[in-house]
């Protein structure tokens, strides 16, 4: 008895011993950013790359060399994964954007770890974009702050590449028969985006019941099960709190090399001085200059436009007196506005800048042809601007900007909201 109890006690200063000479890397492990969470460990060093890694990357691209990837979470069986399905036939960065911070903000509200799914760039149409990597628009490192965060290759590892109907959580809205009807046929198409894009192999609807209580059947899925899909997550229906917007649009911030180039840009626009910025969303113009499908009285439309957008450029130069300043950003598609004519007859040009002034920069000759990444940076240089000016009605690309800046305590003033703003411009169903 006597020896086994000093071979215990043997074992036991060894066991000291070891976890004594551990502390020093421990303390450097937290000095060096990795967060602890309960229950979960940190996956080994092969594992740090997140949509930069072999098995993720496939055809995408990366824009900007390697890229700097958060810490990876571990598995454990407390853990809650959430995979955003996000709408990639549509081809405006604004959208997927906002479909993200709507995933963001639903797994915060629920404590679940989500995936950083690959993105699609801003082609002008959906066959000229093209899927790239979660990191080439967003800040890994910041989201981790906010959540867990996995790569989809860590989310198909613990819930397995074929999910079963009750994974997948969609929008009870599409509850009617005609409108069921409408989505398992757009979601049929979608699976094999899906599971091109991300390898992961959807269920079918035929196998799903429509659901009856909205808020109630996500409620019960967010809550209980360990392994989610979020199909179109700006479309699910759960009401989360002011902080929750607030840590996601924080959270979702742009990737570094987009906050670095435009730190360097801010220094040139406008000689240094504060500027407002304006998105100039043109549905009209869009729809007949860009994509030439002017139909019925969608050209008298584009000639209504033509005519009150004098008056909406004095009320845009009104303001801009009221808060004195000298100098505006104008974000617009990339095809010619009359609004820009109009402000350049009544403002020195130098003090009007757009996407074409800041291409010519040196720092954006890697960035010409990249029109997803020259996205991003004007909705950076909106996020710095002194005040936004958002389109006049519900815009992503603009929403996204403005929730952006809300999180940041920024003031947003709607093109609506301009008190010299002709009521015309206001009923014009163009701009509705």
């Amino acid at each position: 008895m006597i020896q086994l109890c000093r071979r215990q006690k043997k074992a036991f200063l060894g066991l000291t011993l070891t976890l004594l000479a551990l502390v020093p890397c421990m303390l450097l492990w937290l000095r060096n950013g990795y967060k602890a969470h309960p229950g979960i460990s940190r996956k080994e060093t092969s594992r740090q790359q997140t949509t930069t890694s072999e098995s993720d990357s496939g055809e995408y691209d990366s824009y900007h060399g390697d890229i700097t990837s958060p810490p990876i979470l571990g598995y454990t069986s407390d853990v809650k994964y959430l995979l955003p399905l996000l709408e990639y036939n549509w081809n405006e960065d604004g959208c997927w954007m906002e479909q993200m911070r709507y995933a963001t903000q639903i797994a915060i509200h629920f404590n679940r770890t989500i995936a950083t799914v690959p993105l699609r760039t801003h082609g002008g149409d959906t066959k000229s974009s093209k899927m790239v990597h979660f990191d080439s628009a967003f800040d890994g490192n910041m989201l981790s702050k906010v959540l867990n965060v996995v790569t989809v290759t860590d989310f198909r590892e613990f819930c397995g590449s074929n999910l079963s109907s009750d994974s997948l959580v969609i929008d009870p809205s599409w509850s009617s028969e005609s409108t069921w009807t409408e989505l398992v046929t757009v979601y049929d198409g979608y699976r094999s985006v899906y599971e091109e894009s991300l390898g992961i192999l959807l269920p079918e609807l035929t196998s799903i019941s429509r659901p009856e209580s909205e808020y109630q059947y996500h409620l019960n899925s967010l809550n209980n099960k360990p392994c989610v899909a979020l199909y179109h997550p700006n479309k699910v229906n759960i009401e989360v709190v002011e902080t929750e917007i607030v840590r996601a649009a924080l959270g979702l911030s742009k990737a570094a090399y987009i906050r670095e180039l435009v730190d360097a840009l801010v220094e040139k626009l406008c000689g240094g001085d504060p500027f407002l910025a304006v998105h100039w969303r043109n549905k009209t113009g869009e729809s007949c200059l860009a994509v030439n499908v002017c139909e019925g009285d969608m050209l008298e439309d584009v000639q209504t436009l033509i005519k009150l957008s004098p008056n909406i450029s004095d009320a845009i130069i009104d303001y801009m007196n009221d808060m004195n300043s000298t100098c505006i950003y104008v974000s617009h598609p990339p095809f010619e506005q009359q609004i820009l004519v109009d402000l350049k007859s009544k403002l020195s040009v130098e003090r009007i800048i757009t996407q074409a002034d800041v291409t010519r920069f040196a720092e954006m000759k890697s960035y010409a042809d990249h029109t997803n990444v020259i996205s991003l940076i004007e909705q950076e240089i909106c996020l710095r601007a002194r005040v936004f000016l958002p389109w006049f009605t519900k815009d992503a690309w603009s929403s996204y900007v403005a929730t952006e800046r809300h999180a940041h305590g920024l003031p947003t003033k709607g093109l609506s909201d301009l008190p010299q703003m002709p009521k015309e411009a206001l009923s014009f169903k163009w701009l509705l």
